[in-house]
């Protein structure tokens, strides 16, 4: 995936992504030390803080250190998710946004960040099933996620809209009257891939 790597200095990272219609990038690291560039030290705590969460029933989560965080904004697929949001807001649906994790292959990870979510079965092959429906396949914590991610230590980290939300399961894939499915083991799945938004490539060692 090729992309710039900026700092934060000059503006932030979505700015500089939608002037200059590049995807940008920028790693984040812990420091031990106050920096001028807050927005990347706000990016890592924001990612550390989930893998640091005794959430799960694997303990990994509790075991989990993230190693390094790449922030990256896609300009068009931020275009889209923005855009979405503007129509759930005009169609008197929730926006509030939630984070969730996706594992899969590095090779696919990338394409991720270059392409947006496809939807198995839709747009491309069903890699790992589709239980709970048709749609974006998230979770709530990362513990979930990891068994995804074909023994990288690597995974996303995206943002999505849940919109109305359900809690049982669709067999026929979409259930037109809502926007999500979010089941009690944490899974998720988006209906449409224009509600989620890849933000962060986490790297982490257990």
């Amino acid at each position: 995936m090729v992309c710039d790597v900026v700092s934060f200095a000059q503006a932030t990272l979505a700015d500089l992504a939608q002037s200059t219609g590049k995807t940008m990038s920028k790693r984040l690291y812990k420091s031990k030390t106050i920096t001028s560039d807050s927005e990347a030290e706000l990016h890592y705590n924001t990612v550390a803080s989930y893998f640091l969460t005794p959430l799960g029933q694997s303990g990994y989560t509790r075991r989990a250190i993230v190693t390094q965080a790449e922030y990256i904004v896609n300009p068009k697929l931020l275009l889209v998710y923005e855009k979405t949001k503007e129509e759930f807001r005009a169609q008197g649906k929730p926006t509030d946004e939630i984070f969730g994790f996706h594992g899969t292959s590095p090779t696919a990870i990338d394409k991720i960040f270059e392409e947006g979510f496809k939807i198995g079965g839709v747009d491309v092959q069903t890699q790992n099933g589709s239980a709970f429906g048709t749609g974006v396949y998230l979770a709530t914590t990362p513990d979930i996620s990891k068994g995804y991610s074909h023994g990288c230590n690597t995974m996303i980290m995206a943002k999505f809209l849940a919109g109305h939300s359900t809690r049982h399961q669709t067999v026929d894939g979409v259930n037109q009257r809502f926007d999500s499915y979010h089941g009690d083991n944490g899974i998720v799945v988006v209906y449409h891939s224009k509600q989620v938004l890849p933000l962060y490539k986490v790297h982490y060692k257990l």
